[in-house]
């Protein structure tokens, strides 16, 4: 029998970068395919969103249009999956572009038995790749979903852009956590998604030569920007940290203190020539995380766990805040010595 598929696509205010997405999707093999559907899911645009989805939609009958007024990706996500019917259920991005073996290729894993999820790979389109390569995001591919960080053959986890799971996950696995992702601390909802299903014994597959090319809008590699990134992604670690991981932290607020005089520390050095404009941009960056993850931790320690301890835990330094460099940028913070 032919598996039957649900693609789940949530967007916000990024027209523009929607309708290629969606060619590309509508031009993907899907003969080797049963019942298959497209659910586009709008976290509350005021663009013309609506209207490129609903002008597909008419002429192609697979494609959902659904409106989340509530923010938060992973509301979106949620809401979406309580509407698919596909066996099998792929999550991919509003800016990305699949090739023509996408489907069939991503789902292999699932359809042949060997697998419950699928992490799929994503890689940055040439001109993409250069201009990160070229800015203080250079050690940090991994923040605009580049796959390069995963192990091919027993990921730590999957990325959101390119990703695919049996339905049957949901059954221990109800769905995502709304305070992580966009529109919510930030990043890493697919990252305990993952955890969650390991936990339950569920078993991710690699299928990292399935890519996607992921077209970020390029205004996310200015610097403001990519310092509330930097933020943000410490922010939604220590939330996995503190609630999955069950982790405790000695002294934060010293260690807050501490990395809010290393931060003005590089401006000093960036203005004395002791750093370079690339270096102490690259070392804000790793700053900014670290201090993100201590302001986060302090936030949410005084809060009951969301999660009950496990005997197969998943350590925190197994997320992608890695760089060519170092296995995981707050690696440092989670000792308690």
């Amino acid at each position: 029998m032919k598996p039957t598929v649900s693609i789940i696509l949530c967007t916000r205010n990024r027209a523009n970068h929607l309708r290629p997405t969606i060619e590309s999707i509508l031009a993907a093999d899907t003969s080797s395919l049963g019942k298959w559907e497209l659910w586009i899911v709008d976290n509350g645009s005021n663009d013309e969103t609506r209207a490129i989805v609903e002008a597909f939609a008419a002429a192609h009958p697979a494609i959902h249009y659904l409106f989340e007024p509530n923010p938060g990706k992973c509301r979106a996500q949620n809401s979406a999956l309580e509407r698919t019917s596909g066996d099998i259920i792929v999550l991919t991005d509003d800016d990305v572009r699949v090739p023509r073996n996408w489907l069939p290729e991503l789902i292999k894993p699932i359809v042949d038995g060997g697998a419950d999820a699928v992490a799929g790979g994503v890689i940055l389109p040439p001109a993409v790749a250069y201009a990160v390569h070229c800015s203080i995001a250079r050690p940090y591919r991994g923040w605009f979903a580049a796959s390069d960080y995963l192990d091919p053959v027993n990921p730590a986890n999957m990325i959101g852009a390119n990703m695919a799971f049996h339905r049957r996950v949901l059954e221990s696995v109800t769905g995502f956590d709304c305070e992580l992702g966009p529109g919510a601390l930030g990043f890493f909802d697919e990252v305990l998604f993952s955890r969650q299903l390991m936990a339950a014994n569920f078993r991710i597959a690699g299928a990292l030569d399935t890519t996607v090319a992921h077209h970020f809008d390029l205004t996310r590699l200015e610097e403001s920007t990519l310092y509330s990134t930097a933020h943000r992604m410490g922010r939604s670690h220590a939330y996995i940290f503190y609630h999955w991981d069950h982790q405790h932290m000695s002294y934060p607020r010293g260690r807050m203190m501490l990395l809010r005089l290393m931060l003005v520390g590089t401006h000093i050095a960036r203005f004395l020539g002791i750093l370079s404009l690339g270096s102490a941009g690259s070392e804000r960056l790793r700053l900014y995380s670290r201090l993100g993850f201590v302001e986060e931790y302090l936030r949410q320690r005084s809060r009951k766990p969301n999660y009950p301890r496990r005997a197969n835990g998943y350590p925190a330094s197994t997320d992608p805040m890695q760089t060519d460099n170092e296995k995981c940028p707050n690696q440092a913070l989670h000792s308690n010595s």
